[in-house]
């Protein structure tokens, strides 16, 4: 089972999971399924990042602005 912590305060903004913080998150959804399930969506704001995609995915759309 993972462990996801947040705090989202006036002073304080914090997503972690398992203990390692995810950096440049500007806003999440959290849901909870069926099954007890949690859905965790994050958006993150980062400046002309390097991105890499490892995958065997045959139906990947390359967004425009990345490589």
């Amino acid at each position: 089972m993972a462990k996801l912590r947040i705090i989202d305060t006036k002073d304080r903004f914090l997503v972690e999971v398992d203990g390692t913080e995810i950096p440049y998150v500007t806003t999440y959804e959290l849901t909870r399924t069926v099954g007890d399930i949690v859905l965790l969506k994050l958006a993150l704001s980062v400046i002309d990042p390097e991105v890499e995609i490892e995958t065997d995915k045959v139906n990947i759309r390359k967004q425009e602005g990345t490589t």
